[in-house]
């Protein structure tokens, strides 16, 4: 189907063309198959049977074009503007979002560098204990080497002790007896 229509006017100088129109018809039973025309326009089809009704129709077409390039105008500029604040929302979000990510970046990073400390610190913690533990294996094994090598000398001690004490007491003895 061709959507758009010539409309010619037989003039002296030859023909000329009016205008290009869609079919008024055709739209509306594509768009709105249930509606039917109704219009106070009068039909272009009917152009040709009169220069007056002509001539009124090329003026109410006239007129149509004009509201029409007004409203076309009025609606670019209402969606140009729900688009430009739309964008200007979008450019100030993707801002907002920049700067969020800038100081979830740092505090990312200074929380990352306190990590590292932290594990540096439980590394100095965990050398400490060990070396700590190292000492204290080898300070008990020196505590049971001297306190094995005490109880042997006191044991030598007490020995020789309960040795002289028995041979002392034998000679007490031995001298208290007539």
């Amino acid at each position: 189907k061709q959507w758009y229509q010539r409309r010619v006017r037989d003039t002296p100088d030859g023909r000329e063309i009016l205008h290009n129109i869609k079919p008024q018809v055709e739209i509306t039973r594509k768009f709105c198959p249930d509606v039917r025309r109704t219009s106070s326009y009068p039909d272009i089809n009917q152009c040709n049977q009169g220069n007056d009704n002509c001539s009124e129709t090329e003026l109410l077409l006239q007129k149509q074009r004009i509201v029409n390039t007004e409203l076309k105008r009025l609606l670019i500029a209402s969606v140009g503007d729900t688009l430009a604040n739309k964008l200007e929302k979008l450019a100030k979000e993707k801002a907002h979002l920049n700067e969020q990510v800038n100081i979830l970046t740092k505090q990312t990073a200074a929380d990352a560098e306190r990590i590292e400390n932290l594990v540096i610190q439980g590394d100095i913690w965990k050398s400490k204990f060990l070396a700590a533990r190292v000492v204290v294996n080898e300070l008990s094994c020196w505590k049971d080497s001297i306190s094995s090598k005490v109880t042997r000398k006191l044991n030598k001690t007490f020995n020789i002790w309960k040795t002289t004490a028995r041979k002392s007491f034998t000679h007490c003895t031995k001298l208290t007896e007539p």
